[in-house]
This record gives structure tokens, sequence and C-alpha cells, in this order.
């Protein structure tokens, strides 16, 4: 072990199990047992042993959560049992026959039976190895999965190790990964806010988040976990012993799994109808989506007997929710053009009420959506809340010829600025590609302005609208003459003198922004910020992206098809080309630089106080040339707190958290720069 840290492999050890132990507490028995400033102090400690001793690090450490690096792809896991999917029973005769059966198999009447809530989310399968989790897989063919093991980990209900002294060598718990309802809908608020189209269901939306070939993107959404049973266990374990399916739930939640609550025991049939309306009157009220329950045979002994038949047990069957729809009216189709160009159709509805809920409005995803089932004003329609979250328009019911209803035509024409409709091969979304149209101009604004973006102060989605509701920004390089304007702004609402300043000085410092950073603040559409950083790895500036073929987009490492002609084509609207050229004549950094080092490694640097010998902007880039990140605010989560004269308030706030203070000439040593 390296001499910068001195530590012992036992306290080591010792401050993960202490961690992993917290997190089980916090996250899955909803009991923290330590203060949030106790648990990042020693999470930072741990940090700090393994990026001075990166040999020593375990799988188990907790550090692990953040996300690695992105694969190629998904290899192949081969399950040692094989994962089961479960027959349907859609009414309560279903169940009976269903009963009935296995009592005949087995030649007994007297069946303990459990039910448990049926997850809708997405089947996963872990691996631990003397009790340390070693792989993770979805149920693919229920023979062969995929193995997310990175994807896994950044879970926070997920346990690295078994919370028991003597695990057995191998054992494999199996469950259900979820995207929580109330964070499923702050995401689709987020998209619809954007002009993105919402995601249709949780399920979806968790298996789409397991599947990010970089876990560091599955890290940022909050996905959860509910287990239900175990897989393969050695013949030696202890486990062995468990008798039934409900003792087998007690002893996953021993081991630091997370089970459900809600399960219920009967010997009699007739009682499950009873938890089946029981499941259906709480489901709303859940944050996690269900369709139905899962009714199991408890005794692990007839679940042998019973066996399974192609790729269903005998000894469980699924009942069903039916899902709740009504019938209203379409009253009008509207078109809503987002930040990035792309035109959302949504149905505006004739109010009807759907689990309680009043159903006003309802996403129609696309044109190709509207054409496939025909949609038109006046049509009366099936309506339901997919995964009773996002109202969805199932089908039109008793159109007929004398109706006389106009055929719904998508427009070839963006509604507000006119410019042509661009609908590209193998994508399902039209776009406007004019970055001047004024619907998705103050979205525009506001990413351009946000943080990961050019990271303007004080310009937020209020300053926004009303900038480009007066007229004063129309397009984004006019930001870069606003200072010209100052008796304009004046007169705009809650615009003082200082704020004004502040505005204006952040712009200007926004010119020296990292290349990529500019190309992600144009909203391209499909394009984040690492698909901009990989762009200005290959290509070096906007000459070199305009003059780019097709085919020189889509080689770049991590860009498909759809994205690569999404770029070619947006860098040949002439709008867009006029841009750039303005930014560049105003002074905005148009061009890449290589990184020059990772010497500050992802460290987080806050600022407070005015500088001498370099400005916030110079420092803000020197912090993310050489590898690490700044903020505007101190938390547990910053690593140094940089002072120049008078500092404020942040200074207290890092002496609060014992955050390490460098004075700006020890900062610039860092660097090695003297200015």
């Amino acid at each position: 072990m390296s001499n910068k840290n001195p530590i012992t492999e036992y306290e080591y050890i010792n401050l993960i199990k202490e961690i992993n132990h917290a997190n089980y507490m916090y996250y899955v028995k909803n009991n923290p047992i330590m203060a949030d400033y106790e648990y990042d102090s020693k999470f930072r400690k741990l940090q700090e042993i393994e990026n001075n001793n990166p040999a020593i690090k375990v799988q188990q450490s907790p550090t692990s959560r953040v996300g690695s690096t992105p694969s190629k792809d998904f290899p192949p896991v081969q399950h040692m049992i094989q994962m089961t999917s479960l027959a349907n029973a859609f009414n309560k005769k279903e169940i009976i026959s269903w009963y009935k059966k296995i009592q005949a198999s087995l030649e007994t009447e007297n069946i303990e039976i459990v039910c448990e809530l049926k997850i809708d989310g997405l089947a996963i399968s872990l691996l631990y190895l003397d009790g340390i989790l070693a792989r993770a897989g979805t149920r693919g063919n229920g023979i062969t999965g995929e193995d997310i093991t990175p994807n896994i980990k950044t879970i926070k209900t997920i346990p690295l190790t078994l919370m028991i002294d003597n695990p057995p060598s191998e054992i494999e718990l199996r469950g259900e990964v979820f995207f929580p309802k109330k964070e499923f809908m702050k995401l689709n608020n987020e998209r619809i806010k954007t002009g993105l189209e919402p995601y249709a269901s949780t399920r979806n939306s968790a298996s789409g988040s397991l599947r990010q070939l970089d876990s560091s993107e599955t890290a940022k959404r909050p996905l959860d976990a509910f287990f239900y049973s175990f897989g393969y266990i050695t013949d030696s374990s202890s486990i062995n012993s468990i008798n039934t399916q409900h003792e087998s739930l007690i002893c996953i939640g021993k081991l630091g799994g997370k089970i459900n609550p809600w399960t219920k025991k009967f010997t009699d049939i007739y009682q499950v109808f009873e938890a089946i309306d029981d499941a259906n009157r709480i489901r709303s009220k859940l944050n996690y989506e269900i369709d139905g329950v899962v009714i199991k045979v408890n005794d692990l002994n007839y679940q042998k007997i019973l066996g399974i038949t192609g790729r269903n047990p005998r000894w469980a069957i699924a009942y069903k929710f039916p899902a709740e729809t009504t019938i209203t009216t379409l009253k009008k189709i509207h078109i809503n053009v987002g930040r990035t160009g792309a035109l959302t159709p949504w149905a505006e509805l004739e109010p009807v009420i759907i689990n309680g809920v009043t159903i006003k409005k309802a996403t129609l995803h696309n044109s190709d959506e509207i054409k496939r089932k025909d949609f038109r004003e006046g049509d009366n329609v099936i309506v339901q809340r997919a995964g009773d979250v996002i109202p969805q328009i199932v089908s039109v019911v008793n159109r007929n010829k004398n109706m006389n209803l106009k055929k719904f035509t998508f427009p070839k024409f963006c509604p507000d600025c006119k410019s042509e409709i661009v609908k590209l091969k193998n994508d399902a979304t039209s776009r406007c590609l004019n970055t001047k149209c004024p619907t998705q101009f103050e979205r525009l604004l506001h990413h351009y302005a946000s943080k990961p973006a050019m990271n303007i102060e004080t310009l937020g989605e209020r300053l926004a609208k009303s900038l480009s509701r007066s007229g004063l920004i129309q397009n984004l390089s006019d930001l870069y003459v606003l200072e010209k304007k100052i008796t304009e702004l004046e007169k705009l609402e809650n615009m003082g003198t200082k704020k004004i300043k502040n505005l204006i000085h952040s712009i200007n410092e926004s010119k020296n922004r990292p290349f990529y950073r500019l190309l992600f603040a144009l909203g391209i559409p499909n394009v984040g910020i690492e698909t901009s950083r990989w762009i200005s790895k290959e290509l070096k500036n906007f000459d070199e992206i305009i003059s780019a073929s097709l085919n020189k987009f889509t080689n770049i490492d991590g860009i498909g098809n759809v994205t690569a002609n999404i770029i070619f084509e947006w860098f040949k609207v002439e709008e867009n080309i006029n841009l750039i050229n303005k930014l560049k004549i105003l002074g905005v950094k148009s061009e890449s630089e290589n990184l020059t080092s990772t010497i500050l490694n992802n460290l987080v640097f806050v600022f407070s106080g005015r500088l001498e010998n370099i400005t916030r902007g110079e420092a803000h880039n020197l912090i993310e040339k050489f590898g690490g990140k700044s903020s505007n605010s101190v938390t547990q989560n910053t690593n140094y707190l940089v002072i120049g004269d008078n500092p404020g308030s942040k200074l207290n706030n890092a002496r609060n958290l014992n955050i390490p203070i460098l004075e700006e000439q020890d900062f610039l040593k860092l660097f090695e720069i003297n200015k």
C-alpha cells in the first residue's frame, strides 16, 4: 500500500462494510443510522484511499456505484438455473382452474399459497461469490441473458455484499428492477418541457436505463429493485434448509436484499381474490408500477414436484390487472415544438376520469403513430393510462363514413417559423432545424446558458423568456452584443444594475468555454454533452465539421446512424451556418484544445471572492482543461474552495464541512502557472 495514506487492509475493508451497511439502512430499510456529514466524510475518505492505492480496490466498494467507462456490448450470461416466466390468468375462473390442477398433481387439498405484487420492471439475476456481488444478468430468453454488472452496481438498493458472516460460496438472488413513478413523472415533465417525446412506461425506462452502454448514464437514473426468490445455491449452504417461499423472502431480507412489504399467505384459494382486490385498491398509491398479483405455492418441496412446463413454472401463476379504459372525444390534435426542434403531437380530449384522475390530454407520440391508427379530430377514442401514468389513445371507435371527419395531415412546415420540416430515415420524429424558430428559441436560449453548456450565470428560464419576448435577443449571437443595450435591459422586470453587470460579465466569460460545450449548447437534436466531446475529438473546429461527410460522423465511435444524419443535416441549414459565423466573429471559442492533463481527476472546485491574477472564466476553463470540475456552491462533494479577496459565506460553509481551502496563488501552483 502507498505511504500517501497509511491504512491497514483491515481498516479499509471495515470502512467499506460500514458504508455499505449505512447504504442498506438508508435505501432498503428507510432507517438512516448515519448523519449525512458523517457519511460523506467516510465516503470521501474511502475515495482518497482508493485514489492513492488503486491496486487495493475491491469489487464490493461502494465507490463502484458511480459507473464505469462505456462498453461496446453486453456479454452473454448463462443462467445456472433457468429463469422462467409466468403463465397469466385474467379472471377468477382461470385461477381456480390452476389451483385445482396443482391439487390433483400433488394429491392433496391443503396447499398454502403466497401472494406477491407483480412489479412491472425488468427481471434480474445477481450472483454472489463468497458474499460479494460478482455478476448481474437480465433474464433474456431464460437460458441466456445479458451481463449488466456495472449498471446494476449503480443502484443503491442492490447489496454489493451480503450481510451475513459466512455466506454460501455461490448464491443467486432474483428480482425486479423498476423505475419509481414519481421520478418517472419528473423525467417526463422535463422531456415534455424541452419538446422531447415522453417515455411511454416505467418498465421500458427501467429496461432502457439498465441497457445503457455507459454505466455512468445508468447511475443518473433513480432505479430501484425488489427481490423475490433465490436461484442457484451451493449444496453445502445452510440456506438450502429453508422450506417455504415465505421463509425465502425473510432470508433475502436478512441478506440485505430489499423485499416488497406487501406479501400475503393463505390456505384458502378464495382468500386470494381478497388479496387481488386489495392490490388493485392500493396500486395508485404505490411509487412503483404493478400490473397484477403473483400467486405461488408456498412449499418449496411442492414447487420441485410440480416443476415447469416449457418456460412456465406449474407452481405459480400471475393474475394480470385489466387496463382501465374509457371512451371520450378527440377534440383537437396539437403540435408542440420543442427546444431541439422536435415536433411532438398531442391530443386535446373531452375531459374524462380514469382511476380517479381527470384526463384532458394524451400523447400521440409521432406522425407515424397518427397515420398508423388514423386518428382524426372529432373521433370517439378509447383512452387508457399507460402504466397508470401516461394517458394514451388506444384506438378509434364508432367512426362511420357519414361522420365526414377530415384525415389529419402532419405539417410539412414548422407551425411557428414556417421552415420545412425534416424527417430523416429511421427517425420517427419530425423536426424543425431552424435555430431561429421562435417557439424553440426561448428553450434553446435557456439551454445555451445552462451550466453544462455555456454556464451564463443569472440567465435562467424566466430571463431567457423575457429576453426573447422583448425582442432583445432573437438569435444566440445577440447575447454577445447585449452590453450595447443596457438601457433596454433596465426596462425589463427585475433587472437592476447589479444583475445586468453580472449578466454581461458572465456572457463575456462564456466566450472561452471549451469547444465541445459550445457544440452542446447549440441544441443540436440528439447531441448531448458526451456526443459533443466525441465530435470535438475527431473534428477540431466548425470548418472541419461543416465540410465533413455523413460517413465521417457515422464513423465517430458512439454516434449511431440516426444521430449522424441529424448532425449532418443540421450543419447544412443556412441559418445555422450564419449563427456559427457570427459567434466566431464575436470571439466565441470555435476550436478544440487537447486535454493537457488529468491531474485534477474529477476534483470539484468552488470559488469565493475576487481573484487578482486570473478571471473566473479563465479559472473554470483551466480546471476543466486539467480534468477537474467547477461548481457554484459548497457541498459535501466539493474538494476545494478557492478564495480571493473578500470571500463570502462560502468560506464559512467550507470550514463547517472541513473542505480544504486554497488561496489564489496556491490554486495556480497546481498548474505550475505564474501569471
